[in-house]
């Protein structure tokens, strides 16, 4: 064999070497990002089986079952349509505040009971769904807020169009990844009067590469520099499957644009998100209403289960003086969820 038939083998070895390449990193990309958009999610009856205190009839609690659609739909490969499902707890009197309250990741509206119960046992009408690919409710990707900001419009515009509520006075209280959006649907959504922000996280780009290193102890022998390269890389694979661009899912830029009275807590103890990022939220605020709270000895998005009392205080003192106080309810208030050290974390 002659040197150029040598050279045109091995370089047709190479061609070939740099393809399988490619291809592995787009398939290494495409499964990463699946842990960006089309994590696993828990159901409502798996939820519930968790803990049987998390379900409204037990509870107490009168409801009604609304479904509406997403006013962005914008979702590849759902037909171009997608409903939402929720929850609606009618308040104490006609004409009641509204809250709309907004779970964490992976969960569902299960997961934001107790708050439920703390909201209408105060006497406000509370709505609470599920967010698209979430619970009953469509969707094929969890875009972080990008469209999940406008399902709370869409909410809102649903609620008011049934005269549920009181769309001039409506406030929206969500935890972690529910704080994150309940901060970016402000921005949005005049409608908001008041925002409650539990345990949210600053940075969509900085909590990937904090939670990369923990799953992926490998990660954490890369240099800075090639974390971030890789984290923009799966972060660009995702925004182009779920069609969002992930750099406008940043809450500390969203706050800064939110003006309507905030609330943010967290706990001082939080392994998932850290209580700094509370603190940057806080300051990055322009509300001249605005109040911080980081509560010490518990972990992420349980200063509610170890301070219920307080907690509560807290959060309806803030909404009564933002929102009104309703009419307190009449007949038997509704129960407490009970066990809550069963109520898992959620992001």
């Amino acid at each position: 064999m002659g040197a150029l038939a040598v050279a045109r083998s091995i370089g047709g070895l190479a061609y070939r070497a740099a393809g399988l390449a490619l291809l592995f990193a787009a398939a290494m990309l495409w499964r990463l990002s699946d842990h960006v958009i089309r994590f696993r999610t828990v159901s409502l009856e798996a939820r519930r089986a968790d803990d049987p205190s998390l379900d409204p009839v037990a509870l107490g609690l009168g409801f009604e079952e609304i479904t509406f659609e997403a006013r962005e739909r914008r979702d590849p490969g759902s037909g171009g349509t997608l409903t939402l499902r929720g929850w609606f707890f009618p308040g104490a009197a006609p004409g009641a505040p509204a809250v709309i309250a907004v779970h964490g990741m992976g969960d569902n509206r299960v997961g934001v009971l107790p708050e439920v119960v703390m909201l209408v046992r105060a006497g406000y009408a509370v709505f609470a769904f599920d967010l698209r690919y979430h619970g009953r409710s469509g969707g094929r990707f969890c875009t972080w807020g990008y469209f999940e900001r406008h399902d709370v419009s869409a909410a809102i515009d649903e609620l008011a169009r049934r005269g549920k509520i009181d769309a001039d006075r409506v406030g929206v209280i969500g935890g972690s990844l529910g704080a994150a959006i309940a901060i970016q649907a402000a921005t949005v959504e005049p409608r908001i009067r008041a925002v409650v922000a539990d345990s949210a996280y600053a940075d969509f780009r900085a909590l990937l590469l904090v939670h990369g290193a923990r799953r992926y102890p490998a990660f954490r022998l890369l240099p800075a520099r090639a974390r971030e390269a890789l984290a923009d890389a799966v972060l660009a694979v995702a925004g182009l499957r779920a069609g969002f661009d992930p750099r406008d899912v940043a809450p500390l830029k969203a706050i800064r644009r939110v003006g309507v009275p905030t609330l943010v807590l967290h706990c001082a103890d939080d392994a998932e998100i850290d209580a700094a990022d509370a603190r940057h939220l806080f300051e990055a605020s322009p509300a001249e209403a605005k109040e911080l709270h980081v509560l010490v000895d518990c972990g992420h998005t349980k200063g509610h289960e170890a301070y219920r009392d307080a907690y509560e205080a807290l959060v309806l003192d803030f909404l009564g003086r933002h929102l009104g106080r309703p009419d307190p309810p009449t007949g038997a208030a509704p129960a407490a969820p009970a066990a809550p050290a069963s109520r898992p974390s959620r992001g």
